[in-house]
């Protein structure tokens, strides 16, 4: 059996510098979040999206993360009253880019709303979004030491910042799955209805135990990037079967030896006739 050893290049060296990058870049930012609308099931149908975001605050320069399958559904932004009849004719935005890993930034203070045309707003993909300022952080006491206060700025400007970074690259690393999929998936890069998910902690090995084309892809989006890989195991070719004695031996044999095994014998029944013959004759 052949074996596949898949490893996701998530070194040391590369997670600290893409935490460093993520530190600096969230330091203005801390509280920004990324949702991923539905969580698991994605922005699909037949989701209940109104009780997946009654439980979440969204704040200004939040992120909302739409996955879907690009080939029948949208992303579509609305103003209320199309939003309550599912008219998706003239949208304020269209978010749809095509690859079917849409992001939308939440920078006004504002309710958004968004659904999915082609009919699919009627089976519920509709969400309502109300965006909020950030509430302040709240203020230090009032310190009595340089110490002191050194060791609160430090936690509010270092230690936080850097658990949130931290957080979110553990996040995106979270992110990359190894999943085998059907060739149609494969191809659009679907990574929701998934065969196998075979990761395993960035070192993941899968056994080929069967003659098929096998599909794998990465999730998370990536499989737009190029993160996929096609195998095609066949049958090991049977042995040939050992040549016989007969077969070797007539193959092998040279014209003169062939010669030899007949004209020997002749030569040799030639001979002694004519000596038995010479002497019945002398008598």
């Amino acid at each position: 059996m052949e074996v596949v050893g898949i490893r996701r290049s998530f070194g040391w060296p590369t997670m600290a510098v893409v935490l460093t990058c993520a530190l600096l870049v969230m330091l203005p930012q801390v509280y920004s979040v990324r949702y991923i609308v539905g969580s698991r099931f994605g922005w699909t149908s037949n989701v209940n999206y109104t009780n997946w975001a009654k439980d979440k605050h969204f704040y200004n320069g939040d992120w909302l993360f739409f996955v879907y399958d690009r080939n029948q559904m949208n992303v579509l932004e609305l103003n209320k009253t199309n939003y309550e009849s599912c008219n998706t004719d003239h949208p304020l935005h269209n978010w749809t880019t095509g690859a079917g890993r849409d992001v939308v930034p939440l920078n006004v203070t504002k309710t958004y709303y968004f659904a999915s045309g082609k009919g699919f707003c009627y089976g519920g993909m509709k969400v309502a979004i109300h965006v909020e300022n950030a509430p302040p952080p709240p203020k230090a006491a009032p310190v009595r030491s340089g110490s002191t206060n050194l060791l609160s700025s430090f936690k509010g400007q270092i230690l936080i910042p850097a658990l949130f970074a931290t957080a979110a690259v553990w996040d995106a690393f979270l992110l990359l799955c190894v999943l085998e999929v059907n060739q149609t998936n494969y191809e659009q890069c679907i990574d929701r209805d998934f065969i196998t998910n075979i990761t395993r902690g960035g070192r993941d090995v899968y056994q080929l135990t069967q003659a098929r084309p096998y599909y794998f892809i990465s999730s998370g989006g990536y499989c737009f990037g190029g993160m996929k890989l096609a195998i095609n195991v066949e049958e090991p070719l049977p042995a040939s079967p050992p040549p016989s004695s007969f077969s070797s031996t007539k193959t092998n044999a040279s014209p003169f030896q062939i010669g030899k095994r007949f004209i020997t014998p002749v030569l040799f029944v030639i001979s002694s006739t004519l000596v038995w013959t010479f002497l019945f004759a002398q008598v």
